[in-house]
């Protein structure tokens, strides 16, 4: 067996707890299960009402304040860098986010250049199915993207998306430059 499928076993069996009515990850941290093609039709709805920086600022917010308190309840403090976000990847994983990887990171003072490949999202995929090339549910993945940056790597950016499951591609593409 994986090492990574042991991580998901443990992860599951441990981290997540129920009382009362209420999903608890790391005994600290509510969580609320939504169906992902809902979240789907939502984000599209929410776009389309509020517009795509609406929900780009969406995603960024709330994945800053998701970012913190999954910190907090691991007990993690944030470092600039690799390690930090190594650390969590995994959650992200058996949270239902798909598959995220750095294709890229160079980070420098007056310089940062991220590439992030985002694969197996149910949220873009479901996106593509009831949408096409009209979804605009990416703009909160980007978002969220863009707060992990922040969090991670000390840099405010904007991802801009290059490839997109919604568009035909493999999987969806986040690049930032400066």
């Amino acid at each position: 067996m994986a090492l990574s499928s042991i991580f998901k076993k443990m992860l599951i069996g441990n981290a997540f707890t129920t009382e009362r009515g209420r999903i608890r990850m790391f005994e600290n941290m509510e969580n609320t299960l939504f169906p992902s093609r809902a979240l789907a039709l939502n984000l599209q709805k929410i776009a389309k009402k509020g517009g795509e920086k609406y929900l780009f600022d969406l995603g960024y917010k709330t994945t800053m304040v998701f970012d913190n308190e999954l910190l907090a309840a691991l007990h993690i403090q944030p470092t600039v860098g690799d390690d930090s976000i190594n650390k969590i990847k995994p959650v992200f994983d058996v949270m239902g986010w798909g598959l995220f990887e750095y294709v890229k990171k160079e980070y420098y003072k007056n310089h940062h250049d991220f590439i992030i490949r985002l694969i197996n999202n149910p949220i873009s995929d479901h996106g593509k199915e009831m949408f096409g090339k009209d979804s605009r549910v990416c703009n909160f993945l980007l978002g969220m993207h863009s707060a992990h940056i922040k969090i991670f790597f000390g840099i405010d950016v904007k991802c801009k998306e290059t490839k997109c499951v919604t568009k035909g591609d493999q999987y969806c593409e986040f690049v930032s430059k400066r």
